[in-house]
């Protein structure tokens, strides 16, 4: 089978990996001049960092599962993780259920409702349950108004934009989960890490495999125009090239995926029950619009600002979402012994924010900062650079589990994945590889291959 990947990101990426391994003629075309999506890298004070934060916890087992496969894992670092909760002026600690059980701004009572919806998270098994009820319902039925007012409020408040009405309890049922199965085995300490180098060094692998095992990968070829013949998709245009295929896995934002596929050029005949079902399954794509972007301001500091890696914030007044310092779970002497805060806004893409000047967005992050850091100085700051990107956390609505459109489109041969599909997981390296799983299995399930490649044709690489 020849195979055609529309979008260079992770899920791009291992998609076409899978597929590629499976025996399969892949090309992946990337829109951008680099691979990665929202992993990609940037050029700070001549050091490659991360645009925007990520981190790998234990248990990514799709993701630490891709890495093994192909032999990272000896760059992989894992560490134990600290959060903080910032509110009323002062920061608690907020890593261990101990500090929970600790935490001064609740009564010992409320304190222990907490730790009750923390754990009635984790003990839930039908999630399709939660998705019909409000996350505000929820939460306060279970840990009461005054936990809900003062500390899932303000955060669900940063993180949705001031708007969280209209969101399931999935949402917090599926974080709990997650960040809950981090823990050791002695259960006390989370444990999160990166790849030396970042997720780019993930990308670079994979596009390593997938040129060994014959197949092309290409930036710079924002995709024009999809070809079908007869309801059967034949080929796709990028750069001013033609790219013939017999299938083809669109892996960017739904707005992307929605056009290609509206505006696709079909000749000779499709049966009319065909041109029904595509022209519905267009209306669902274009009708799965939501998401937010995110405004990010990446400070490379001269110290240290705490050993949070991530402090919550429980203050409105606070422009940005939280505080990351991720170089709290990365050695900085990895970022030329520089420090890594990333201070970053969820915002409605058409919002003002998104689109204010880079100066402005700087400003105004730097002086909130200091109400949390005072004895933060603009010597301590090296660089500051702003960074945007508009498709970047998909919206669920309540009830919206079914309306998700499928994997297998109407037009014979074409797929279509992206981070709506990852629900109700978390938009995270995880979820992305196995979808990315899903869709190569999908794909070749209905072209196999004649000859699936074993993982040891490819032990002529070397890691980074």
């Amino acid at each position: 089978m020849n195979a055609v990947v529309v979008g260079g990101g992770l899920l791009g990426l291992s998609t076409a990996y899978f597929l590629a391994r499976e025996g399969h003629e892949v090309t992946v075309l990337e829109a951008g001049p680099q691979l990665g999506g929202l992993a990609t890298d940037v050029e700070v004070d001549g050091i490659r960092v991360d645009r925007f934060y990520h981190c790998i916890l234990n248990a990514d087992h799709s993701l630490l599962s891709l890495i093994d496969e192909v032999e990272l894992r000896d760059q992989l670092r894992m560490h134990p993780v600290r959060a903080g909760f910032f509110t009323n002026n002062r920061t608690y600690p907020i890593s261990t259920p101990v500090d929970l059980l600790r935490f001064p701004p609740l009564s010992p009572f409320d304190r222990l409702r907490l730790v009750r919806s923390l754990l009635a998270c984790r003990r839930v098994k039908d999630w399709e349950s939660l998705e019909k009820v409000d996350v505000e319902s929820w939460l306060r039925r279970l840990s009461g108004d005054r936990v809900f007012d003062l500390v899932w409020r303000p955060l669900l408040s940063a993180k949705f934009d001031g708007n969280f009405s209209n969101t399931p309890a999935t949402y917090i049922w599926s974080r709990t989960v997650r960040m809950a199965d981090t823990r050791s085995s002695g259960g006390r300490r989370e444990l999160a890490g990166h790849l030396v180098g970042g997720y780019q060094t993930l990308a670079r692998r994979l596009a390593e495999y997938i040129e060994f095992y014959g197949g092309s990968v290409l930036v710079n070829h924002p995709v024009d125009e999809l070809h079908t013949r007869d309801g059967q998709v034949t080929s796709l245009t990028a750069a001013g090239r033609t790219f013939t295929c017999d299938a083809a896995v669109l892996t960017v934002p739904l707005p992307i995926s929605g056009k290609l596929l509206k505006n696709r050029t079909a000749e000779g005949t499709e049966s009319s029950t065909q041109t029904a079902a595509i022209d519905h399954y267009v209306e669902q794509v274009i009708g799965m619009q939501g998401y937010l972007g995110v405004v990010c301001v990446l400070l490379m500091l001269k110290r240290r600002l705490s050993d949070y890696y991530t402090l919550y914030l429980a203050d409105g007044k606070l422009p940005f979402t939280a505080v990351i310092e991720t170089t709290n779970i990365i050695d900085p002497a990895l970022v030329g012994d520089r420090h890594l805060v990333y201070l970053p806004k969820y915002v409605d893409p058409q919002s003002e924010i998104f689109n204010e000047s880079d100066d402005s967005i700087r400003s105004t992050f730097l002086a909130a900062l200091k109400r949390i850091y005072p004895d933060l100085q603009d010597d301590d700051i090296i660089a500051a650079p702003v960074f945007r990107a508009p498709y970047v956390e998909p919206l669920h609505p309540l009830g919206s589990f079914g309306t998700v459109p499928p994997i297998e489109t109407p037009i014979r041969g074409v797929w279509l994945g992206s981070t709506k599909h990852f629900y109700p997981r978390l938009n995270n390296g995880d979820a992305v590889t196995y979808l990315g799983r899903q869709l190569a299995a999908a794909t070749n399930a209905h072209q196999p291959a004649a000859r699936p490649r074993t993982h040891g044709e490819a032990r002529v690489l070397t890691s980074p």
